[in-house]
């Protein structure tokens, strides 16, 4: 990735993220931003933290994956960063307000609006930012190992028009629901014009997932220890597919 094109390309992604964070940039007062601690919102934190306004949300189990995670990168970042705990009862409730909402979604679509949903219910005031897009994109589901470039082409394209069709519509309800705004910058035109001058090949998971998105990170600043830290995805990293999955089970009743 170090050619000429590259460095051209690289120059061209700087470019279309600028150009998707320019509203977020715009607007006074606080930048809320759900933070994982991964590349994806690692990314967009270490993008955002000039504006001296970022607010990392976190959301999870007490003592879940995406707590340590999280608290590291924001320390690594030097920013501000907040820890909302959830619980079976909370899974609980948010299931039952927004299963109406969210009747298309299943299996992993579900778990990931499902803390989508509550950390964005829990977030502090402000425009929301989120990292949706980045695996799609970036080739960053498991589904993406063990398959050979022509395959991971067509799971991106079907990746992205589930998330066009299904995931951001349904996110986007919900928002609208708690009069929330929400963006999600990998969405944005620009950016995935800008992803797309990288063939698929280029894409392909390695040891780690995301190498291009890590080059990319490491390109613009992004300490490196967050840049060679494996993280597991939202919905396992917080816990809540498991507790979805025990009341899937189990009929809870709810408080």
């Amino acid at each position: 990735m170090a050619t000429d094109e590259g460095d051209d390309r690289f120059d061209r992604l700087d470019a279309a993220l600028e150009a998707a964070l320019t509203p977020f940039r715009e607007q006074s007062g606080p930048i809320v931003l759900l933070f994982s601690g991964g590349i994806d919102s690692a990314l967009l934190a270490h993008a955002l933290s000039d504006t001296g306004r970022l607010r990392l949300w976190t959301i999870g189990l007490v003592g879940s994956p995406e707590e340590g995670v999280a608290r590291s990168a924001a320390r690594a970042l030097g920013l501000s960063w907040a820890f909302g705990a959830i619980d079976r009862g909370s899974v609980a409730r948010a299931v039952e307000r927004w299963a109406p909402a969210g009747s298309g979604l299943r299996g992993p679509s579900r778990s990931v609006a499902v803390a989508l949903a509550l950390a964005i219910q829990s977030a502090p005031a402000g425009p929301i930012v989120t990292g949706q897009g980045a695996d799609e994109l970036f080739l960053g589901y498991a589904h993406f190992r063990g398959i050979d470039a022509e395959a991971a082409a067509d799971r991106s394209r079907s990746d992205l028009d589930r998330l066009d069709r299904e995931d951001g519509p349904w996110l986007e309800r919900i928002a609208g629901e708690l009069g929330r705004s929400v963006g999600a910058p990998f969405t944005h035109p620009a950016v995935r014009a800008a992803v797309e001058r990288w063939s698929i090949a280029e894409r392909m998971p390695g040891l780690l997932t995301k190498p291009l998105l890590r080059e990319w990170a490491r390109r613009r600043g992004v300490p490196e220890p967050i840049l060679g830290q494996p993280k597991r995805a939202i919905q396992f990293g917080t816990g809540v597919d498991r507790l979805l999955r025990g009341l899937d089970r189990n009929t809870p009743e709810l408080p």
